[in-house]
């Protein structure tokens, strides 16, 4: 099973970015009749990631590998769930351990790390289920694979610690409405608990969950214009702690995220022409030996030893694309810039598409660099 995992990492990951405008977008969003349960309604959602994919060839790779592999992982969990498995009752599961660090939860909660689709259980009621996602599409193999793992992970949860409530982090996953028909079946509430920021993309349509917690009443209007309006939505921010920052408009720090070389040095440019005190903070996921040499060392604030609210405190003015930091800079009262420079089709996209901070109160870099 290791070596299809393996296939599956190879094969499944699928980067979802803006390949057509808000507007094609938007459009192609309302072509789709009103779903008419949550197994058209998880449908619909993969086709509009695969629409957005825009990569037949792969599409169809996808679909070739899935079905050499739903039989084989099929017999695996089948066999997995005549095994005796320990039990230990929990009220409350979370599939993702990074939601403790932003909410409040009972200290027995069990929390548990995304072990991917290998770990699993499929039950006869199991199979009786994925009979009507089999329904929704039957030459769709990507898709019924992909919710069959995902059933299967949530057959073993249920199944080990027998749980109220399943808080997961998953708007973006098209099976998390056939998940959350599955959680009614095990009377099992579906939580999902925002991750990210979040803009008009089609990637979260027609997404559906018990209940959807969400940083500002902004994102309910947002999910709302994706179609994923059958979802019980509530307002709360992360846990925020309590500091003062540090109002100093002669420092700024700039928020990175995944640039091109050409990107870092336009912000370089920028950050010397404000003529301020900067820092630049990668993304503890696209830190490179490139953003040293262009910036220096000295300038560089390390993601791994400073934490982001230690980092905001002493910021003085917030500076990034679209990043999150900014809306938590905004929680602060920090000052927000929004780069506009380094590749303003880009900005412009994210106005088109909602960006939040372009609802809250900003400047532009452009505005601030001196002559």
């Amino acid at each position: 099973m290791n070596i299809l995992y393996k296939m599956y990492l190879k094969i499944f990951q699928v980067s979802m970015q803006f390949t057509h405008t808000a507007k094609e977008e938007r459009d192609y969003l309302w072509k789709f009749s009103e779903p008419k349960n949550d197994f058209e309604r998880s449908y619909y959602q993969y086709l509009c990631q695969m629409w957005n994919y825009n990569s037949a060839f792969r599409w169809l790779l996808m679909n070739i590998a899935s079905m050499g592999l739903i039989l084989p992982m099929k017999v695996y969990f089948c066999i997995q769930a005549k095994k005796k498995n320990h039990k230990e009752p929990y009220d409350i599961v979370a599939t993702r351990d990074f939601i403790a660090d932003n909410y409040d939860f009972d200290k027995s909660t069990k929390f548990l790390k995304d072990s991917g689709y290998i770990n699993g259980i499929l039950k006869k009621e199991d199979l009786l289920f994925l009979r009507k996602v089999w329904a929704v599409s039957p030459f769709s193999f990507y898709f019924y694979f992909k919710c069959m793992c995902r059933v299967a992970s949530y057959s073993k949860i249920f199944n080990e610690y027998t749980p109220k409530d399943l808080y997961v982090s998953a708007e973006y996953s098209f099976t998390s409405s056939i998940l959350t028909a599955y959680c009614e079946r095990n009377r099992v509430r579906h939580i999902n608990v925002m991750h990210g920021e979040k803009t008009f993309f089609i990637r979260e349509a027609f997404s559906r969950f018990h209940i959807f917690y969400v940083w500002d009443d902004f994102y309910i209007k947002l999910f709302h214009q994706l179609r994923a309006n059958r979802t019980e939505y509530v307002v709360c921010r992360q846990n925020i702690p309590d500091f003062v920052p540090v109002y100093d408009s002669g420092k700024c720090t700039y928020y990175l995220q995944k640039h091109k070389p050409e990107e870092l040095k336009s912000i370089k440019q920028a950050l010397d022409r404000m003529g301020v005190e900067y820092k630049v903070r990668p993304h503890p996921q696209h830190l490179s030996s490139e953003i040293k040499e262009i910036f220096g060392e000295e300038y560089v604030e390390d993601p791994f030893k400073v934490s982001i609210w230690d980092s905001l405190k002493e910021a003085g003015t917030a500076i990034s694309v679209g990043s999150t930091v900014l809306l938590q800079a905004f929680w602060k009262g920090i000052p927000v810039i929004i780069d506009n420079i380094s590749n303003p089709a880009y900005t412009e996209q994210l106005k088109e598409r909602e960006y939040i901070m372009f609802d809250k109160e900003y400047e532009l870099l452009s505005d601030k660099i001196k002559s």
